[in-house]
Formats: structure tokens, sequence, C-alpha cells
């Protein structure tokens, strides 16, 4: 399985000897749809010369207007995830000597997230694996004490995985929890040989059910279907806070790898509302004006909400998961949506700055004044 991070260009060469005009066919729909027949894109090139014959095309922007991310749905857990999450992609090369006549040349599958990759892992970079996690597995995920709450309105916390499924007989997909003290291990099978093979998009939440895993956990995705067996899929660490004084927000934003990702924002908060309008002078309605009317209007009123949060102790990489939250296009704050006021920030180090404590300003994307039409 070979997944694209389509916030980050993936380019499509066709290099073939002699060819004068190439084109590529993109089909592109979600897991569960039926594959489509005709092609979703079509695009040609003529080559730049006869002494480079090289088109390339990038396929990225074409993947992304697919993705439809509004929330996270909390409700179900353990299941699969919302298909407009990713989608399936098909690309065929085509290559033409003659500009009438066209040659197949390959036809590569891929799966398209949105995500991105830093300049420094080079051109097009792709997440190749039977399993692949959507989020960073050495960053340790702390919530309040009680935000986790299994019942008929579930709001878990959770990442993602792809899996490539085989449906091999006897193998699984199974996730292993462990209490923080190691006394306690559940193990849920949530892919077995009875479920179709193909491409599955799950929600692992982070905490277990049960007493004994109200103060943490670790969770680790197991796939039996490796040679060797249980192959060791990174482990993450999954605690809960107690916070007395103030009241945690949780938020919730697509990160780097086009998964869900949650922070919880601890310690104090301030709120405050911005306002913009636009002020108009009037005429009056003859030279015998009334002087209580107002010499000037104001119209078309703004009011935004913006609030400033801060994270509590934290660990020097959680550096990282605060970038993917700067830079997500999908953000939201106890399930409200908003955006990331925040355009610069430091990059701490327990050595340097002993206890680390970041604030991270918002707005909530919506006006106030309700002037949906």
């Amino acid at each position: 399985m070979k997944a694209i991070l389509a916030r980050s260009p993936y380019t499509i060469s066709i290099d073939e000897t002699d060819q004068v005009v190439t084109k590529i066919e993109i089909r592109i729909w979600y897991n569960g749809d039926t594959k489509p027949t005709a092609a979703t894109y079509i695009l040609s090139k003529q080559i730049p010369s006869t002494t480079k014959r090289e088109t390339i095309y990038n396929i990225s922007p074409y993947i992304k207007d697919f993705f439809k991310q509004i929330k996270p749905q909390t409700t179900v857990i353990d299941g699969v995830e919302e298909k407009e999450m990713y989608c399936l992609v098909e690309v065929k090369t085509f290559a033409s000597l003659d500009s009438i006549d066209y040659d197949a040349i390959d036809t590569i599958d891929f799966v398209g997230m949105n995500g991105f990759s830093n300049p420094h892992l080079g051109a097009n970079k792709i997440l190749e694996e039977s399993v692949i996690y959507l989020t960073n597995p050495s960053i340790g995920i702390t919530t309040n004490n009680g935000a986790t709450v299994f019942s008929g309105s579930q709001n878990v916390p959770y990442f993602n995985i792809l899996v490539d499924w085989g449906a091999v007989s006897g193998k699984k997909i199974r996730y292993q929890y462990k209490d923080l003290s190691g006394g306690n291990t559940t193990t849920i099978d949530i892919l077995t040989d009875a479920d179709p093979a193909g491409i599955y998009c799950l929600k692992v939440p982070y905490r277990n059910s049960g007493s004994a895993y109200a103060n943490g956990n670790t969770i680790q995705v197991g796939d039996t279907s490796r040679d060797g067996g249980l192959a060791p899929e990174p482990t993450i660490t999954y605690t809960t806070v107690c916070e007395p004084k103030y009241t945690p927000v949780r938020c919730d934003f697509i990160n780097r790898f086009g998964g869900w990702q949650t922070i919880v924002f601890f310690k104090s908060q301030t709120k405050s509302f911005d306002f913009k309008n636009s002020d108009f002078k009037t005429l009056p309605e003859n030279w015998d004006y009334n002087p209580s009317e107002a010499g000037t209007k104001s119209l078309n009123f703004e009011a935004a909400e913006s609030i400033k949060l801060n994270t509590g102790w934290v660990a020097e990489n959680y550096v990282d998961l605060l970038f993917d939250l700067c830079v997500s296009e999908t953000v939201l704050l106890d399930g409200i949506p908003a955006k990331v006021k925040t355009k610069s920030m430091p990059y701490k180090t327990a050595i340097k700055d002993r206890n680390i404590n970041y604030e991270i300003d918002f707005e909530y994307t919506y006006n106030l004044i309700n002037d949906v039409q």
C-alpha cells in the first residue's frame, strides 16, 4: 500500500523513447464505492523539445479536492473512519509517438491522504507499509481526568491507522492495551480473516474501557499477518491529568499524516471579542435636516470570538504536534470550528526553558452576528 500526502506535490514522470505527447488518466473514488469506469481526470502534455522529452504531472491537487474532514466521529469507537477522510487513486500513464495512437505504459494504485511532507524528506514522499500509523507514536497523549466517557455518546479521543488487509486465514489486526503499571492487559481483535480484503482506515481509541485504565495506558497495534507472527508496531502512551482549577479545552485537528489528532489545553485561558464594521456618511433628506439623525452610519458588523490557550507542562517533542496544529486546515475546539491565529512559535528545550509550556491563540470561524444565508 502506497499512501500519497496530497498537501505536498506528487509527480508522475513519463519519459519514453521518441514520445511526442503523453497523457495520464486519474480515477479517484471513496473506499466502498465502485471504481469509476471513465477517468475522473485526463491530463495531456506535449514534450518540451526533442532533446528533452520527459513530461511531468503533479496529481496532488486533483486528489485533494476529494477530502471532506469536518469533525472526528467519536460516537462509535473501534470502528471504520468516515470514507471522505481519504480516497483511492488509480493512475494510468500513456505515451504516443505520433499524437494519434497511445501506448499504455503503467498503472499505479495509491491511497490519497490530506497530509504533507517536509522538504528535507525529498520529492514524492509516500507512506508505504501494510499498517500505517497516521500519528507520531513517539509523542504521548494527555487528556484531562474524566474527559473520556464510554457510554452511548462516546467522546474517547482516537488516532487513525491505514491497513492493507489481505484476509489471510487465521490472521488478525488487533489492539493491545496495558495499564501504566503493566498489571492489566486487554487485546481486541479488530480485523480477522472473516473481514473482506481491502484498504481500511480505522479509529484506534487511545484509552480502553475499565477502571484499570482510568489513569492511562499504552496502546499498540499488532499485525499477525506479517512473516514471523505478531509484528511489533510502535507503542503510544496515553495518560490522564487531574486539572482542579481550570476548564480544559479539547482540540481536534488533521495532522501531517492526514489523520485526526487530539490535544488538550490545560491551565489558564483568555477569551476576547474582535469587532469589525464599515462606516458610511449619510445624506440628509433635504437641506432642512433633523440634527438628531446620525451624520454617519455603521453597517456590516462582524463579531468574532478569540481564545488564548495553554498546553500545560509538556515534553520537548510536543512541538511537533503544535506545528501540525498551526498548519492544519481543519481545527475544532470542543467540537466548534476554529482557526489558529498564532503565526510564530519558539522551539523550546528542557535545557534552556526547563518547564515547557506553549500558548496558542485561536479564533472561532463564525460571525457571532448570524449572517449565514
